[in-house]
């Protein structure tokens, strides 16, 4: 999740996926997030991925279970 921002420890993973929806202009990766934060317990998984349909679906840009 590089956005040229200085990483705050103390900052959910949650959360850090949050504000990178609000900054960014093309959709973040959900599936680096999710594969490079190890440590995330599964509420918090299930929340990074309800932000990124959320915030797809609202932009109309859904992710296709299709690939």
């Amino acid at each position: 999740m590089s956005t040229g921002e200085p990483l705050d420890t103390n900052e959910s993973a949650v959360n850090r996926f949050r504000r990178l929806w609000e900054s960014t202009a093309t959709p973040p990766d959900v599936f680096a997030v999710l594969g490079s934060s190890t440590k995330l317990s599964a509420s918090e998984r299930v929340e990074v991925v309800r932000i990124d349909q959320r915030n797809r679906w609202r932009i109309g840009r859904p992710l296709s279970l299709k690939s």
